[in-house]
This record gives structure tokens, sequence and C-alpha cells, in this order.
């Protein structure tokens, strides 16, 4: 059974039943990654999700989800090839297999060579096999059989229906400012912050006219636990979660109070 759905921007999202999903998490390095089980008629899964991703930039939201730099890394740049140092900063246990590939005999290493369909004259260097492995893992080798990093052409194309790649050019955002952006800053929910180190504060003219009103708001805000400021965060922004700074505004506003009758006098709605 397949739903059909129109998302935005001529982009259509076909959701199979039963779901399953574009990120898979990968164990070793703690965080989500590309589905390497997906065949290749799922594409619209990978497009949606760049869609989907896009769309938290525009509106300036945040998705709770583990994706390591090396995402938008690959998300930005898709002449981009990882190298064993990126494989082992995503997953440090990658550095065993190194060991393991440089430590074999030369018998060995041809016989595994030959089992995975390479040629040893290809690879004599075992450098260039280990690389052929991190862009297989990663999903990223352009050279596999039947067509690599396809999934992230897709996921490229619908991140950029919803943001041009000319402005992130001109932006010159890098993956950490992405992963930030997308997935919120790296934040512990135990860990004490200021509202106005994280958001641009607007405030309206009547709030920033009484100073003495504003440093008393100010100073009940900052004097709440770290759990009473989540809880605020909470009410205010609808997660718990800080976005990345400067990337979120916060208007506060003192609205007009009428008390008494020269007070409805000078309301204007009077």
């Amino acid at each position: 059974m397949t739903h059909t759905q129109v998302v935005g921007g001529g982009l259509i999202a076909m959701v199979s039943t039963p779901y399953v999903s574009p990120l898979t998490h990968y164990t070793s390095g703690e965080c989500l990654w590309v589905n390497p089980s997906l065949p290749y008629h799922s594409r619209h899964l990978f497009r949606l999700l760049g869609y989907l991703l896009g769309s938290t930039v525009i509106n300036q939201c945040v998705m709770d989800l583990a994706l390591p730099p090396l995402f938008f890394t690959a998300l930005l740049d898709p002449d981009w090839r990882p190298t064993i140092a990126d494989m082992i900063s995503l997953d440090p246990s990658f550095q065993k297999t190194v060991d393991d590939v440089i430590g074999w005999n030369r018998s060995t290493y041809e016989e595994v060579l030959s089992m995975e369909g390479l040629s040893p004259k290809r690879y004599r260097k075992r450098q260039e096999y280990l690389s052929v492995r991190v862009a297989g893992t990663l999903l990223l080798d352009r050279a596999a059989e039947g067509g690599g990093a396809w999934q992230f052409d897709h996921i490229r194309d619908g991140f950029y229906t919803v943001i041009p790649l000319e402005a992130m050019h001109k932006l010159k955002v890098t993956p950490l400012d992405l992963r930030s952006i997308v997935c919120g800053s790296s934040d512990m929910s135990d860990r004490d912050f200021n509202f106005r180190e994280v958001f641009q504060v607007v405030t309206d003219c009547e709030l920033r006219s009484c100073s003495e009103l504003r440093e008393a708001f100010w100073e009940t805000v900052e004097g709440l636990s770290v759990y009473n400021k989540r809880e605020l965060l909470r009410f205010v922004t609808g997660v718990n979660k800080l976005p990345a700074p400067d990337t979120e505004c916060m208007s506060i506003e003192m609205p007009f109070l009428p008390i008494g009758l020269e007070d409805h006098k000078k309301d204007p709605s009077h």
C-alpha cells in the first residue's frame, strides 16, 4: 500500500506501508547514517528527508537527530570523498580495521581482495583499499557496482528544493554550522544557559523604557534553576533543547493593561 502526497515545492513524497526509515542507527559511531538496506526505488524517501532537513532551516526549528558532521559534509559537497581519518573520527573502532589490514601478510591481503572482487594490481597500496572500504561503508563510492552515492544525491535534491545551493555558498555555511542549525547545538539538558546569550532578544518600547521592570524580569529569569529554565524554554519554543546561538529571535512584549479610568482613556482601543 502506498500513500502519495504533495508536500511542497512540487515535491512528491510516496511513503509506503510498512514505512522504512531512510536513516539507520550506526552503532559503532553512535549516530544516524543513511540506511544502506533501501533499494533505489525508495529514492523518494531520501529526497523527502532532504526536503525536511532544508525546511528546518527555513522555519527556524530543529530536528533532534544524531547526525554527525560528516553527514553534512557529504550534503554540502557532492565531490567530497571521506578519508580514513574521517572514518576513524566517525567510528574510532575502524582504527582496528586499519591495523588489521596493515598487518596482513601479502597472501592474506591478496586473498581478501580476490574475495571482494578487487584486483591486487589495482590496489597494491593498502591505503587505497582502505579508502575504498571507507567510501563503500559510508555509501559514497560512485564506482561501486550498481552505482554508489545515489542516496546522498537524492537527499541533496530534496534539500536544495528548499534552499538554493547558491545561497549556501554565498553564506559560506560550513558542515558544523549546518549541523548546528538543523539538529540544534550539542546540548545537555542539565547544562545551564543564558537566554540573552542564546537568543536574539527583542523587547517592545514599553519594556525598554521601564528599566526597573526590565531588570526585575531578567533577574527573575536568570535566577531560575536549570530545570525551571528548561521548562520555560519548552513553554516558549515547544522544546527544551537550545537552538544554535543567535539563530532564533525571542520577542518579549509588555501588553498594555488598563487599571483605572485614566488608563482606559490612554488605551487606543477605547
